[in-house]
């Protein structure tokens, strides 16, 4: 297929270029970032990113040690560049001084998860830097009120958004991580909505079904993705905020109530200052030397600052979920 011309891409003041991708990488790489598509960049901050179709063989220095070693991958580190080996299917150098990540595979689903992963990374680390933390989580407005809906993998949250979409008249922060400043005040992250069944779309007003695409992932089951620019619904946030945090269970009916601020910052050292489950690969994330060591910290105690002023300006509050997402969602809002 033809290769297409520079994606460019700002996440809240960090740009991103990505180029090199044939047709359908392009289309897909544009549809899950949609919302933050630009058409130039400001300022230097970022990343470029590039993909050349070739076997992987041979792009890593020889007599390295690996820093770091997992099922996935084996990392080395050299002169400041950070080779990853994805054992033959694909190998990624990222330069942290020239600011450039380059894939070598002809993986094309690998590609593409890299990709969006590595944007997450360090578009992330460069958040924390400033105090932009992300939350694993849902988040919406509904009757002019921020609900911020906390659910572990597989809990739940997007099954609940397009839900919500479907039936309720509510705007989008973000679907797996909204972010939080240093007021507690909630800034928007709408990537695209991922289902497993591509019928959940089913119900949508106004669907264009031409619009969802399929992901392969290399570990885990294939999903059925729909941008945020192919719904209707806003995105905006408002000045109130509702943090629900949420467990499944056998429960024959879902029932909400109120929990201690005490016990919410011990559900958001999880999901917020740990950040159990947000999308990211850790090896483009820390990087080994004192200076991100620091940094590190810095960023942690951050975390830590953020997550008790959202929590002290925010309605706290638990629900048990029940089998069904209609009564769910109806003790939610409720």
């Amino acid at each position: 297929m033809q290769e297409r011309t520079k994606i460019l891409i700002n996440i809240h003041g960090f740009n991103i270029s990505v180029e090199g991708l044939n047709e359908e990488l392009y289309k897909k790489v544009r549809s899950d970032f949609s919302y933050f598509l630009v058409d130039r960049l400001e300022g230097s901050q970022g990343l470029a990113i590039s993909w050349i179709e070739e076997e992987p063989h041979g792009k890593i220095p020889k007599n390295l040690y690996p820093v770091k070693q997992s099922a996935n991958s084996m990392t080395y580190d050299s002169d400041g560049i950070r080779y990853n080996d994805y054992y033959s299917k694909a190998t990624t150098v990222l330069d942290y001084k020239n600011r450039t990540f380059t894939l070598f595979s002809k993986n094309q689903d690998l590609v593409y998860e890299l990709i969006f992963l590595i944007i997450q990374s360090r578009s992330g680390k460069y958040l924390d830097s400033i105090g932009f933390h992300k939350i694993h989580a849902c988040a919406f407005v509904y009757d002019k009120t921020n609900y911020i809906l906390i659910l572990p993998s597989k809990g739940g949250k997007s099954t609940t958004l397009l839900h919500l979409l479907k039936k309720y008249d509510v705007d989008i922060i973000s679907d797996d991580s909204p972010i939080v400043d240093s007021k507690g005040g909630l800034y928007p992250y709408p990537l695209r909505l991922g289902v497993e069944k591509r019928q959940d779309y089913d119900g949508l007003f106004g669907l264009d079904k031409d619009a969802i695409y399929d992901f392969t992932r290399q570990h885990y089951s294939k999903k059925y993705l729909l941008p945020i620019s192919a719904l209707r619904n806003n995105i905006s946030v408002a000045s109130n905020t509702k943090v629900i945090f949420g467990f499944r269970g056998s429960f024959e009916k879902p029932k909400k109530y109120k929990i201690s601020k005490v016990k919410a910052f011990q559900f958001m050292w999880y999901h917020m200052i740990i950040g159990v489950g947000l999308p990211m690969i850790i090896e483009y994330f820390i990087e080994n030397n004192i200076k991100d060591y620091l940094l590190n910290f810095r960023i942690l105690i951050s975390r830590i600052r953020n997550a008790i002023i959202l929590i002290m300006k925010s309605n706290c509050s638990s629900i048990e979920l029940s089998s069904s997402i209609e009564e769910n969602v109806k003790e939610l809002l409720r």
